[in-house]
C-alpha cells in the first residue's frame, strides 16, 4: 500500500484529504508545517507529499526547496495543493522550485485522484515533464520566493485589514442592533433566558428579572428556584409540561414550546406569562439547553378574559343580537336569533338585513332608520320582522353603531327584545279590560231589567193559572223567558253571571246546528264537517254552545256570501302543552275540546281582526249586525276556562280556534216526569223594593196556599221580626235594596232567630253569589226573573228541610 504525507496547517483540510486518499487504498501520514513534514520524511520516507504552501514555521515553498535539496527525498514526487497561492505566477515558482504538480483548491474529487494516481504510477516522466519546462537557479528562486512572499503578505495584510473593519463595522452593527432588540424587549416586556439542563444553570435576562418583580441578581438561577415563583394552583401544570416537552424533544417539531401561566411578584400582585422557546440536543438527541423567552401578557390575558366573557354574555342574553357590517351584511347573530327566527347562523351569514323585512313598514322608515345609523346616532323603535317560517315577530330593537380606533363606522349591532308574546297579551289585557268595562254596564242594568222580566213573566203565569185559553200568554211567557237568555248572554260575556253547566257531549248538538245551517246557507256555500269519534266531554251549557257554533258560522257564511266558497268545520280532542299556553294565559296544558270554524272568503287585516271581540264592533251594513256576537262568544268560551283564537290575512280566509276543558264523561240522570206543582199553608214574609214584585209574588205564593205578608223596606220588616219573631216561617228577601241590603237583613234575622230559613231572591248583584249567600246563612238562591216552578220548588224545599231534623 502506498504511503502518502499530507501537509496543512488546517485540522478540517487534513481530514477531509485524508478520507478522500484513505477511500482510494493509501495509507496516509499528516503534518502541521513543512519542518514537520521534513522530520517525518528523513524517518520513513512517504512515497508521495501533498502540501499546502500558506503554512506557520515552515511554508510549501520552503518546504518544496528543502525537499529538492535532500538526496533522499528528492525523487519522492510533491504535489502543492493550496486556496491561498494561486496566481499563474505562483505555480510558475512552485514548478521552479521542483514541485510536481500543482492543484488549486477546491478540485474535484476525481481529476485529484486522477493526479495523483498518475504520479504515482510513472513518478519520473511526470516528475521531469513538469520540471523540464521551468528552470530557476537559486539566486532566482530566492528573489522570485521573496516577491511572491511580500505580495501574499501584503494581500493578506490588506486583507485582514479589510476583515478588521469588516468586523468593526458588523460588531458596531450587532451593537446597534442589540441595543434595539433589549429596547423592544422591554417596549413588549419580554426577556430572554437560558437553562443548561445538566448543570441545572438557569441564567435570567435582567428584563425576565424586570417581568418577574425581582431585584437584579436576586433570582437563585434554578429549574427550583424558578418552580417557586409559579402561581402554586398552575405550578403541577407548568412541571408537567417542561418534563413532558423533554421528553418529546427527540422529534424536530417537538423541539419548540409555548406555554402560559401566572406568576407570583413580591408584593402578591398575580401577572400572566407566556413562555416560548426551543430545545437544543447534543448528536445523541439527548436534550442539553432550553432556550426562550418570557412575556408579560397580563394585559392580553385580560383583555382575552372580558372577551370571552363579553361573548359569553352576548351568546347567553335573552335578547336576540345581530351584527352586520358598514352595508347592513349580517357577520354574526347570537343563539337566541336562532332560536326566536328559526335560521342557523351559516344561513343567515353573509346575507343583507333587509332579509328579515316585512310588509308592515313603508320605504320611509327604512330610510329614516338607516340615515339615523349611518349618521352615527343611535336609532330605537319598534319594528316587525319576519321569520323563517314566514310569521311575523314584533321587537323592541336598538342599533348602535360600532366605531373603530379611527373614529370610523365598521359596523352595526342590533339588539332585539321579542315583545311578540306581550303586545299580544297587552292586546288580551285591553279586550278583556273593555268586557268588564262592558259587562259593569250590563250588570248595572241587568238588576232593573230582571225585575221588569219578573213583574213580566210572574203576572203572565198568574193569567196563565186563571184562563183555560192561554195561547197568547204562553207565547208572551216565551218571549219573557227569550229576553231572560238575552240578560244571560250579555251578562255572559262580561263574566258576571255563573251558567249552570253541566257535562255535555258536543257531537249532537253541532250536527243539529249543521242542519239548521245548510238549510239556511246559499247552495254556493259548500258545507264540510269533520268529527271525532272519540270526542270527550266538556262542561258547558248546550244552548250557549248552540249560539257559538251559529254566530261563528253565519259569521263564516257572511264573508263568502257574494262569491260563495267552502266552511269547513272540525270537532277534535288535543292535548295543549306549555308552548301554546303560554300564549294563552286563560288555557292550562292538559286535554282539551277544539271546535275549529274556517272559511274561504276575504280575510280580514291585522287592525280588523285586533277588534273583532270589541262589543258592538261589526264590518257588516248596518242592520246587518249588533257586533255584539263574537263578544258574547269570547264570554261564553272564557266562562268556561277555554279560549278562542282567530287567524286571518286579506284574501285568504279565515280560520276560528276555540279551546274548552276536556272532562271525563258521567252518566247522566235520567229524565224526570214533570209534577204538579208544590204547595203550602205556611207564613211567609216577602221584602222586596219593588211594590209590582211584591204584589206579583204575593200572588203567586197565595195561589199556592201559602199566607204572605209583604214589605217593600227592609227596615221596616225587620221591625215587624222583632216585634213577633215567630209570626212566620219562611222570609224571602231581595238583595239590592236601600237603608238595609239583603245580606245585612239576612244577619239581622239569623241573629234574632237562627232557626228562620230564608231565601234570597236577586236581579243582579256584584257583591253577592249563590256561594256567599249560602255561607251567610241563607237557604237558597233564586235568580230574577224567577218563574213559578223554581219558586215553588225552592219554597217547599227550604220549608221541609226546616222540618227535618238535623
Amino acid at each position: 500500500m502506498k504511503r502518502l504525507l499530507i501537509v496543512d496547517d488546517n485540522e478540517q483540510n487534513r481530514y477531509l484529504l485524508e478520507v478522500l486518499l484513505q477511500g482510494n487504498g493509501y495509507e496516509v501520514q499528516t503534518a502541521v508545517n513543512g519542518a514537520e513534514a521534513l522530520q517525518q520524511a528523513r524517518r520513513q520516507p512517504p512515497d508521495m507529499i501533498i502540501t499546502d504552501i500558506l503554512m506557520p514555521v515552515m511554508d510549501g515553498f520552503q518546504l518544496c526547496r528543502q525537499w529538492k535539496r535532500d538526496e533522499n527525498l528528492k525523487q519522492i514526487p510533491l504535489i502543492f495543493y493550496t486556496a491561498t497561492y494561486t496566481d499563474t505566477r505562483d505555480e510558475a515558482l512552485a514548478l521552479d522550485l521542483g514541485a510536481d504538480k500543482f492543484i488549486r483548491k477546491p478540485a474535484d474529487p476525481d481529476d485529484f485522484m486522477a493526479a495523483i494516481h498518475g504520479l504515482i504510477r510513472n513518478p519520473a516522466t511526470q516528475a521531469s515533464a513538469s520540471r523540464d519546462t521551468h528552470t530557476l537557479d537559486e539566486g532566482g528562486a530566492s528573489q522570485l520566493y521573496s516577491e511572491r512572499l511580500v505580495n501574499k503578505l501584503e494581500k493578506k495584510m490588506l486583507d485582514l485589514e479589510n476583515e478588521v473593519n469588516a468586523r468593526r463595522q458588523a460588531e458596531t452593527a450587532l451593537s446597534h442592533s442589540q441595543q434595539r432588540l433589549m429596547m423592544a424587549l422591554k417596549a413588549g416586556r419580554m426577556g430572554i433566558w437560558e437553562w443548561n439542563l445538566s448543570a441545572n444553570d438557569f441564567h435570567w435576562g435582567e428584563e425576565v428579572e424586570e417581568i418577574f418583580g425581582l431585584p437584579p441578581g436576586e433570582f437563585g438561577g434554578t429549574y427550583e428556584a424558578f418552580l417557586d415563583l409559579v402561581h402554586p394552583e398552575d405550578r403541577d401544570m407548568v412541571a408537567q409540561t417542561i418534563t413532558e416537552t423533554l421528553e418529546n424533544s427527540g422529534s424536530a417539531s417537538q423541539q419548540y414550546f409555548t406555554f402560559s401561566h401566572r406568576i407570583h411578584r413580591p408584593k402578591g400582585h398575580i401577572q400572566w406569562v407566556e413562555n416560548r422557546g426551543r430545545i437544543l440536543c447534543d448528536p445523541s438527541g439527548r436534550p442539553v439547553r432550553m432556550l426562550g423567552t418570557t412575556m408579560d401578557v397580563t394585559d392580553h390575558k385580560t383583555a382575552e378574559e372580558e372577551r370571552i366573557r363579553l361573548v359569553t354574555v352576548v351568546e347567553q342574553a335573552a335578547e336576540s343580537i345581530i351584527m352586520t357590517d358598514r352595508r347592513g351584511n349580517i357577520n354574526y347573530v347570537n343563539p337566541v336569533f336562532e332560536r326566536i327566527s328559526g335560521y342557523q347562523r351559516e344561513d343567515i351569514l353573509g346575507k343583507n338585513f333587509r332579509f328579515f323585512k316585512s310588509d308592515r313598514h313603508d320605504d320611509k322608515f327604512y330610510q329614516d332608520m338607516w340615515r339615523t345609523i349611518s349618521g352615527g346616532q343611535v336609532w330605537s323603535g319598534r319594528i316587525t320582522n319576519r321569520m323563517r317560517d314566514g310569521k311575523e315577530r314584533q321587537f323592541e330593537t336598538t342599533i348602535y353603531p360600532i366605531r373603530d380606533h379611527f373614529n370610523q363606522i365598521v359596523n352595526f349591532v342590533s339588539i332585539n327584545h321579542d315583545v311578540t308574546q306581550e303586545l299580544y297579551l297587552e292586546e288580551r289585557l285591553r279586550q278583556s279590560q273593555k268586557m268588564e268595562a262592558i259587562g259593569s254596564l250590563a250588570g248595572g242594568i241587568a238588576h232593573d231589567f230582571n225585575n221588569i222580566l219578573s213583574a213580566i213573566t210572574g203576572y203572565t203565569e198568574l193569567s196563565l193559572m186563571e184562563t183555560s185559553e192561554g195561547t197568547l200568554l204562553e207565547a208572551n211567557l216565551q218571549e219573557a223567558l227569550r229576553a231572560t237568555d238575552l240578560v244571560k248572554q250579555i251578562l255572559a260575556f262580561s263574566r258576571q253571571s255563573e251558567n249552570e253547566l253541566k257535562p255535555i257531549q258536543l257531537t249532537p248538538i253541532v250536527i243539529e246546528a249543521l242542519k239548521l245551517l245548510r238549510s239556511t246557507l246559499p247552495t254556493t256555500i259548500d258545507i264540510h264537517h269533520r268529527i271525532a269519534s272519540n270526542l270527550k266531554n266538556v262542561l258547558a251549557d248546550a244552548t250557549q254552545v248552540h249560539q257559538i257554533i251559529m254566530n261563528l258560522c253565519t259569521n263564516a257564511a257572511h264573508a263568502m256570501r257574494d262569491a260563495g266558497g267552502m266552511l269547513k268545520f272540525t270537532l277534535d280532542n288535543v292535548d295543549l302543552d306549555a308552548d301554546l299556553t303560554a300564549f294563552h294565559p286563560d288555557l292550562n296544558p292538559g286535554p282539551h275540546v277544539r271546535l275549529t270554524v274556517s272559511d274561504t272568503g276575504h280575510g280580514m287585516t291585522p287592525d280588523i281582526m285586533a277588534a273583532i271581540f270589541d262589543p258592538y264592533f261589526t264590518t257588516k251594513e248596518k242592520g246587518e249586525g249588533t257586533g255584539l256576537g263574537l263578544a258574547v262568544v269570547h264570554g261564553i268560551v272564557r266562562s268556561y276556562g277555554g279560549d278562542i283564537t282567530c287567524y286571518s290575512e286579506p284574501g285568504q280566509g279565515c280560520t276560528f280556534h276555540v279551546y274548552l276543558p276536556a272532562i271525563e264523561p258521567r252518566p247522566s240522570a235520567d229524565q224526570q216526569p214533570a209534577k204538579p206543582l208544590p204547595v203550602g199553608h205556611e207564613r211567609i214574609l216577602f221584602v222586596d223594593d219593588e211594590p209590582s214584585l211584591t204584589e206579583m209574588n204575593k200572588q203567586r205564593l197565595e195561589a199556592l196556599g201559602y199566607t204572605v205578608v209583604t214589605k217593600t223596606s227592609s227596615l221596616e220588616a225587620l221591625e215587624m221580626l222583632n216585634q213577633r219573631p215567630d209570626a212566620f216561617d219562611l222570609v224571602i228577601t231581595d238583595m239590592t235594596m236601600p237603608n238595609m241590603t239583603g245580606d245585612k237583613f239576612a244577619e239581622k234575622i239569623i241573629a234574632l232567630r237562627p232557626q228562620m230559613p230564608i231565601v234570597m231572591a236577586t236581579g243582579f248583584s256584584e257583591q253577592m253569589s249563590e256561594r256567599q249567600a249560602l255561607d251567610l246563612g241563607i237557604k237558597a238562591f233564586l235568580m230574577k226573573p224567577t218563574i213559578l216552578r223554581d219558586l215553588a220548588e225552592t219554597v217547599r224545599r227550604v220549608l221541609d228541610e226546616k222540618l227535618q231534623p238535623n
